[in-house]
């Protein structure tokens, strides 16, 4: 088709380009979740008075 792709499979976005103003580094998908204080697997407590 005559397109060149790029070279690299990914690249790492600045902070400023997402909303929670977090950057995002492909390499480490889970290091950016465990980065947000709320998270599904977070121990949870009730108290029930």
């Amino acid at each position: 088709m005559g397109i060149e792709s790029p070279k690299d499979d990914y690249k790492v976005e600045p902070p400023e380009v997402f909303i929670d103003k977090k950057g995002f580094d492909p390499s480490d998908p889970v290091g950016y979740l465990n980065s947000f204080a709320i998270r599904a697997n977070a121990p949870t407590r009730f108290f029930m008075s």
